[in-house]
């Protein structure tokens, strides 16, 4: 009956195999013709949301296939893309400089690794100078928020308030204080994540200490936390899975599992969690974004300023962009960072 069901274009609704088939052959997907039989075999197990429009010109049917079909079946071509996900008119410009507020995703966005993305230090004195009230908000764990307002400093000249940068590491910190106070945690991570836990009266251990105490092999922990480090190896690995076998609660800052460095990738913290999780056999939880906890936390810092005027700048759909959504504030993504523009089409949801 599905495949043969054919919904009011200005509705959702659910198809299934040859109307689907048919909808994406279409629409210009590519390489559709050589992988019939294994479409159809997928649709038969299975149901796929669309979501529709209908053009005035021309009453064809748009979908956007939520599937995770392999991407020589489902990647449309470009002229596709574009359409469906165009950039930002000057006009959209224009409503986002106009915001009174702006929430700032740093890696992908402001930099990659040590080297300032251009047009940031213009934007940066433009924000500062505008007066807008503004936050910076990274999944980044390694620094404190006083060795970040450094790093701007050292590379654009620009100086900005260390209380203007908000680490999932300090959301970390008040999530265990909130579950356990004053309570001890095994860290794989660095100096950011390893200092908010202490401020908030944490005991915390890591490697180092660890091998010095003489009771090591009876310690038991509350919180394993694992952040963003270099200091990864299957010691720490193993150390972490049995802390959590035994009893500890498994946390990420994070679940980015890949972040933009120059022209390639780095492993995060969902990355370097995996192991953990898949040794313990325990799930971690993750405080940082797209979490409800962190976006609370941020937008605290915008008093008497209403959600219709803030703005979330990033570069991650899977991270900035749904945590945005989710907050039910404007959101903005940046194609200089993790998520590219032919990949717009992997999410139901889309920047607004």
């Amino acid at each position: 009956v599905l495949q043969h069901t054919y919904m009011h274009p200005s509705r959702g609704g659910l198809l299934c195999g040859a109307a689907v088939m048919k909808m994406m052959m279409a629409r210009g997907y590519q390489h559709l013709p050589h992988h019939r039989h294994h479409v159809r075999g997928f649709f038969s197990r299975s149901l796929v949301r669309c979501n529709y429009s209908r053009s005035s010109s021309d009453m064809h049917h748009q979908a956007v296939i939520s599937a995770h079909l392999p991407s020589s079946i489902w990647t449309p071509h470009k002229t596709k893309v574009a359409t469906l996900y165009p950039k930002a008119s000057p006009a959209e410009i224009a409503d986002i400089r106009n915001m009174e507020g702006f929430i700032l995703d740093m890696d992908g966005v402001i930099y990659h690794g040590e080297t300032v993305l251009p047009g940031v230090p213009e934007f940066l004195s433009w924000i500062v100078s505008s007066g807008k009230k503004y936050l910076f908000l990274t999944n980044s764990s390694e620094r404190t928020p006083e060795q970040l307002a450094h790093k701007i400093h050292r590379l654009t000249g620009i100086s900005l308030p260390a209380a203007n940068f908000h680490t999932c590491a300090l959301s970390t910190a008040h999530f265990l204080a909130s579950q356990q106070p004053y309570g001890r945690a095994y860290v794989i991570g660095e100096v950011g994540l390893i200092k908010a836990l202490e401020d908030v009266g944490y005991t915390v251990l890591h490697e180092g200490i660890w091998n010095q105490r003489e009771d090591k092999e009876n310690v038991d922990v509350d919180f394993v936390v694992v952040g963003e480090t270099a200091n990864y190896d299957s010691t720490r690995i193993n150390r972490a899975a049995e802390l959590v076998r035994r009893g500890a609660r498994l946390v990420g800052s994070n679940r980015d599992v890949r972040d933009r460095m120059h022209e390639g990738f780095i492993a995060s913290t969902g990355a370097l969690i995996t192991p953990i999780e898949m040794t313990s056999d325990r799930k971690a939880y993750y405080v940082g974004k797209p979490n409800s906890l962190i976006m609370s936390h941020a937008l605290k810092k915008f008093v008497n300023v209403p959600r219709s005027q803030i703005a979330i700048i990033g570069d991650n759909m899977d991270t900035d962009i749904v945590g945005g959504v989710e907050a039910d504030i404007n959101t903005v993504l940046v194609l200089s960072g993790v998520t590219a523009h032919k990949d717009l089409p992997r999410w139901a949801y889309r920047p607004k």
